[in-house]
């Protein structure tokens, strides 16, 4: 298991990057979009992602978030950041609500979206379930965690706020932490004294078996969709259903 993670570092990262405003109110979808995704990170290294990735991404999510049924109507995400991707359902019709523990990203998540059914900064470990979604999930966000016990905890928040469909994307793999390391001493300088102290969280792909298996949930694991993801090969996609 990793070393113990500094959330409270990693938040005081993610709260000093704002977005520009002027180009939240241009009206353009992508624009707003990468703008959204730059101030979650997009731009760490290298210019980043295309918008074209990030839809395809959308789309591979949003199929699964489905599952076994025709169409779900609502969508709840975790550590949802500036929003991006509640824009995007938001876009296509569905209800939507977030959380993020930066006020600065919920700041301008609450800019663009329309009428979020509850838009708010906390702990995802403080989650508010008494709004209940087909979907929630969570991109990118269980890195940040401080141990399992936190992410079991946050798991049940999410859990108790899904009608459906749990999904936890972007987990970083534990049998693949050692090449992940190896691969980020190669192409960033002096990664150990930049990143000291910023460790991530990497999980055993069986910590969510047990936890599907413990509250009944049917359970799919994937790869990252993401193309042009630099850390593709170290993640992967979870989704859990309710027998429902």
């Amino acid at each position: 298991m990793s070393e113990k993670v500094n959330m409270k570092k990693w938040q005081e990262i993610w709260s000093k990057k704002k977005a520009d405003k002027q180009l939240l109110t241009s009206g353009d979808v992508e624009s707003v979009f990468m703008e959204l995704k730059r101030v979650d990170g997009n731009d760490t290294l290298g210019d980043g992602m295309g918008y074209e990735s990030f839809k395809k991404q959308y789309e591979f999510m949003l199929r699964n978030f489905k599952g076994d049924r025709d169409e779900i109507k609502s969508v709840f995400e975790a550590g949802c950041g500036s929003g991006p991707f509640l824009l995007l359902l938001e876009q296509d019709g569905y209800r939507v609500g977030g959380m993020d523990y930066s006020q600065p990203h919920i700041e301008a998540a609450s800019e663009v979206l329309d009428n979020p059914d509850e838009i708010y900064c906390d702990e995802a470990i403080c989650m508010k379930t008494d709004i209940k979604y087909d979907c929630v999930f969570t991109n990118s966000m269980f890195e940040y965690f401080k141990d399992y016990g936190y992410a079991a905890e946050v798991l049940n928040k999410m859990y108790e706020k899904s009608q459906y469909c749990v999904a936890v994307l972007d987990v970083h793999d534990l049998s693949k932490e050692t090449a992940y390391l190896e691969n980020k001493r190669s192409i960033i300088p002096d990664y150990d004294i930049k990143y000291e102290g910023l460790q991530k969280q990497f999980y055993d792909k069986q910590f969510f078996v047990d936890f599907a298996a413990e509250h009944g949930m049917d359970i799919k694991i994937t790869g990252s969709k993401l193309e042009g993801y630099w850390n593709k090969q170290f993640v992967f996609d979870v989704y859990m259903y309710k027998n429902v």
